[in-house]
């Protein structure tokens, strides 16, 4: 009788410390399942209040997040490609947007800086050049963030 108490105490004890353990390891989990992989809905919606009249441009990566959420399912007013909204993957690219928006102000979207940095280092001079960030959205992604950027003259 007593070896069945010491089992039973032994085996409540081990589900007990396993069930502590799960809730210890779980608290992070919310934290971290609170903030999306990458922002580009909150992103998208930002960077087309700020536009006015302007044309938002994705920068490098930034491209299908914002052709997602920004053309094909915008949960504000749809970016129109070509129109209200012009790709960059090159300092070439964006210099030729530049060219033929002819003032028009630019508003970027970027993420992953360090791939910027590293695979576009023209691009990313660039964009630090004549642009200023105005609003950075947290993402669960590692240096997945998404960042705005608005003209100094703006």
């Amino acid at each position: 009788l007593d070896e069945r108490r010491g089992l039973r105490a032994a085996f409540a004890l081990q589900v007990g410390g396993g069930a502590l353990l799960c809730a210890v390891l779980a608290l992070p989990l919310a934290s971290y399942y609170g903030v999306p992989k990458q922002p580009f809905r909150e992103a998208v919606a930002y960077a087309v209040a700020q536009r006015r009249d302007g044309v938002v441009v994705p920068i490098y990566t930034a491209q299908m997040g914002v052709r997602y959420y920004g053309v094909q399912h915008p949960s504000v007013t749809a970016l129109v490609e070509g129109d209200t909204v012009r790709y960059a993957r090159t300092a070439q690219a964006l210099e030729r947007i530049l060219r033929e928006e002819n003032g028009r102000p630019l508003v970027l979207v970027t993420t992953f800086p360090r791939a910027l940095r590293l695979g576009r280092p023209q691009l990313d001079a660039m964009v630090k050049a004549w642009w200023h960030p105005v609003e950075t959205f947290r993402a669960s992604v590692g240096d997945g963030d998404v960042t705005v950027w608005l003209p100094f003259s703006y």
